[in-house]
């Protein structure tokens, strides 16, 4: 396996980036969490937010953090996604059997790491991990956060 690491230097993984990887890469699974003792993927992509700072104001959801980069970001094509650009889901039917609330709603949230991989925080990994962007079943939209509405 190709040391991911070693690709961060290689695609210019954000400074910032690369520190949330090291103090946050066994921290587990928190719905809820925002510290190292567990954390979500609303959480995790908040706490990357509050070291650019480009937090939005509150504490957020994932669906929360979607609407706010929908009205102050730029959204991007996956193929011109940059590390450090944030990636939010939702399941394509609108039916996802785990959502108890039912409806379309942002599922997952993480930051892109380059080369097809994401940083994020999952159930499914465990907590903290740098893993695929691709999730079958659902849809992903990618944002740019921006700096006073600057282009990059």
């Amino acid at each position: 396996m190709i040391d991911l690491l070693i690709v961060a230097s290689m695609i210019k993984v954000p400074p910032a980036l690369e520190d949330l990887y090291y103090k946050y890469k066994d921290v587990p699974y928190r719905w809820g969490g925002e510290s190292t003792r567990g954390i979500d993927c609303s959480g995790f992509v908040q706490m990357y937010l509050r070291k650019i700072e480009l937090d939005p104001p509150g504490d957020q959801s994932a669906q929360a953090l979607y609407n706010y980069a929908r009205n102050n970001w730029r959204a991007i094509p996956e193929d011109k996604a940059k590390p450090g650009d944030l990636i939010f889901y939702w399941h394509k039917t609108g039916a996802d059997p785990n959502n108890k609330w039912g409806g379309r709603r942002i599922r997952h949230a993480g930051i892109y790491w380059g080369a097809g991989r994401m940083l994020d925080a999952s159930s499914k990994a465990g907590g903290v991990d740098i893993t695929s962007t691709k999730r079958p079943g659902y849809i992903a939209y990618y944002y740019r956060p921006l700096r006073g509405g600057s282009s990059e």
